[in-house]
């Protein structure tokens, strides 16, 4: 059979398609580096490589791919004469099928085999570069880790509920409604435990403390406290209700949480934004749960 190439016409005698070409050819000039290297791999699937200045460029194809879907027409739908034509035309440099690089970058090269007849065919390859691969696998491990360790985080904090209080800075609970106030932290705290409110208001600098009385054990307490939060709006000229008004100063408070506040929703506030004080006894609980790794810090 005579050979071709890209000036000489093509006198090979018309082969049907269910006769792929098997002879010799003439290889087409590349840039690449290396020569090709082909071979079986696991299953029925074939593995193409070659080496360039870039790195290593591979690919594995199998006869369950899409690549498969598209091109087995050319091959009889078998994927060993597919295999059989690729190891001819790229590492023993024989056959009628020609090929030439039509991409070579940095992460891929793209390869084109070509069969010049009354029955053409074009079949396009690209082959990943190693590295890159590499690079984009472990990228993925690394986002599939953090969302199994927040999976397990939920798990964990579903059922578990803070024994201590929980400080929530530069924050407010229902701003702008008068709270039942006193002058003594202590006394806040006392009055919370009594009668089950879910947490107060701390303005220390002020020595005023405002009691959310709207949330009462009924209605979730801690967390109905928590699920009413707002970030304190440091615009706010007055001082807070039931001190004396000797002038227009800023102020910022905390919001104070009871006990028996969701760990999953005090975490949730922490996402959006909120700073969380932890108590020392819920610090540890979660140090043994093993994922302090979602923590700000202790109480002071």
């Amino acid at each position: 059979m005579q050979q071709f190439d890209d000036t000489s016409p093509d006198t090979s005698p018309d082969t049907s398609p269910d006769t792929p070409p098997t002879n010799s050819i003439v290889i087409k000039a590349v840039s690449l580096h290396g020569d090709f290297k082909v071979r079986d791999y696991t299953g029925n699937s074939v593995e193409i490589r070659i080496m360039n200045s870039n790195g290593h460029y591979y690919v594995i194809l199998s006869e369950t791919e899409e690549f498969w879907m598209e091109y087995s027409k050319y091959f009889q739908n078998n994927f060993d004469i597919f295999k059989t034509i690729v190891k001819q035309t790229l590492v023993e440099k024989s056959g009628d099928v020609s090929y030439s690089i039509i991409k070579e970058g940095m992460k891929e090269i793209v390869l084109k085999l070509e069969y010049h007849s009354l029955f053409s065919f074009t079949v396009s390859i690209t082959l990943e570069n190693e590295m890159n691969k590499i690079m984009e696998l472990q990228n993925e491990n690394k986002l599939l880790k953090e969302k199994i360790r927040e999976l397990l985080t939920k798990e964990k904090l579903s059922n578990s509920k803070t024994q201590g209080w929980t400080r929530i800075r530069h924050a407010d609970a229902w701003s702008g409604n008068n709270p039942q106030s006193v002058k003594d932290f202590d006394e806040a705290k006392k009055i919370c435990i009594e009668s089950n409110y879910g947490g107060f208001i701390d303005c220390s600098k002020y020595n005023w403390y405002g009691i959310r009385t709207q949330a009462t054990e009924s209605n979730g307490g801690p967390n109905y406290v928590l699920n009413n939060l707002c970030k304190r709006n440091q615009s706010i000229t007055e001082k807070p209700w039931g001190c004396e008004k000797d002038g227009r100063k800023e102020w910022d408070a905390d919001v104070i949480v009871s006990p028996g506040a969701d760990f999953h929703l005090i975490k949730q506030k922490q996402d959006e934004g909120f700073q969380i004080v932890w108590d020392k006894k819920d610090y540890d609980k979660l140090e043994e749960l093993g994922i302090i790794y979602m923590l700000s810090s202790p109480s002071e």
